[in-house]
């Protein structure tokens, strides 16, 4: 599922901002540098932007890898991704497509992104990737 994510949202794990309506929308790859400007920029304007390999949006995944070691790190990034989709799973009843349509928002794109994971998941498994 986590592949599957990945895929979804910076084309198998890219480390680089998202495309939200915000001053830091396509703002490229991810540095620390770059990282600590727009955090700042968050903590005045409220704005967050996805930003890494799993596109950690809200501002307490963001600062949850940032406490590990910085969201700008993929490791990191992606931890808390892990860990984040684990409890998704856990609340949506096992169900792939109900945790990844949680993990993207709600309404019919998030939806949409919940039957794209499932069909990437049952990609990877035809290949062995579990």
């Amino acid at each position: 599922m986590l592949c599957a994510v990945l895929m979804l949202e910076t084309s198998g794990g890219r480390n680089v901002y998202g495309h939200d309506p915000t001053i830091f929308i396509g703002a490229g790859e991810v540095t620390e540098a770059n990282y600590r400007a727009y955090k700042a920029v968050r903590e005045q304007t409220g704005e967050c932007q996805g930003v890494g390999p799993a596109q950690l949006t809200s501002a307490s995944l963001q600062d949850e890898a940032d406490q590990v070691g910085g969201c700008w790190q993929p490791e990191h990034n992606i931890a808390v991704a892990a860990h984040y989709l684990k409890q998704l799973l856990t609340l949506h009843a096992d169900s792939v497509q109900a945790a990844c349509a949680a993990y993207n928002g709600t309404g019919p794109a998030a939806e949409l992104y919940g039957q794209r994971a499932v069909a990437l998941v049952a990609h990877f498994r035809s290949l062995g990737i579990t």
